[in-house]
């Protein structure tokens, strides 16, 4: 899970906490860097980040 924004980001850190193999990040590019074995993201972020974030994950 990824998020820059605080309050949702503890909301989900919180959430998260019940999986024990949730990790947490505030940057997507460092998700990315750490984390070769992913397969599949889902971006939820406002319109004009999308092609941004879309492209680092291909």
């Amino acid at each position: 899970m990824t998020d820059n924004d605080g309050r949702p980001r503890e909301d989900g850190v919180r959430w998260a906490e019940q999986y024990e193999r949730a990790a947490k990040y505030t940057h997507y590019q460092v998700m990315l860097d750490e984390r070769p074995d992913i397969d599949a993201v889902v971006i939820a972020t406002p319109d004009h980040t999308h092609a941004v974030i879309a492209a680092a994950a291909m």
